[in-house]
């Protein structure tokens, strides 16, 4: 009888193990998912899912994949070369970034000009892949390179913004806010150290027709 509760509890460890190393590899997994659909779908890409006069001009090196899809009626924000095709939320909380790309309150523009600010969320945690990518906007944000074109399809009508500066900033450095004399874009989200960590912004400024 010994013999068997001691074979019991050795059963009963090994199971344990063998399912807390299994949880940990779906974690893992799922945590990286974003990265690894960027390695296979957007890698020395650029994808334009919608109609655009940009990729009609364009002289990029990257590969261009064009879907045409009409243009959105809601505000969108596109990134082709990290596979971003998401809506713009307007609101006063921060539940508008698990929503989408949130446009903070009182920034600029397309069509106001001055500092237009969007910030997202960098990783979410969900064990389905598809609310993963929702979740995770801006995953592969600092794999976007200085000239990487930034389009904002706004009120029914296309802007088109090339990236000319890429740097960190504080979370509590709120003057990367402000207003500018000059139109810009403005993305930022946190590191995948977390919300305390510092903000990885990229400015990107309008292309000319």
């Amino acid at each position: 009888m010994k013999k068997f509760k001691r074979l019991n509890k050795s059963t009963v460890l090994l199971i344990s193990s063998i399912t807390l190393l299994l949880v940990s590899l779906i974690f893992l997994a799922v945590s990286i998912y974003p990265s690894i659909e960027y390695r296979l779908k957007y890698k020395g890409k650029a994808v334009y899912p919608y109609e655009s006069t940009y990729v009609d001009n364009t002289n990029d090196d990257k590969e261009v994949v064009k879907e045409d899809k009409k243009i959105p009626e809601i505000n969108t924000l596109v990134i082709p070369t990290i596979g971003v095709d998401v809506k713009i939320v307007e609101g006063s909380g921060d539940w508008a970034l698990n929503d989408g790309s949130w446009h903070r309150p009182g920034t600029g523009d397309p069509i106001q000009g001055g500092n237009f600010v969007l910030t997202g969320h960098r990783f979410g945690f969900s064990w389905m892949p598809s609310d993963i990518k929702k979740k995770s906007t801006f995953y592969n944000l600092d794999k976007v390179e200085i000239g990487d074109v930034l389009i904002v399809y706004w009120e029914g009508k296309e802007y088109d913004y090339k990236v000319n500066r890429i740097f960190s900033a504080a979370p509590d450095e709120v003057s990367i806010e402000d207003p500018t004399e000059s139109p810009q874009l403005m993305v930022y989200t946190c590191s995948l150290l977390g919300r305390n960590s510092d903000r990885l912004v990229l400015i990107a400024t309008p292309v000319e027709q």
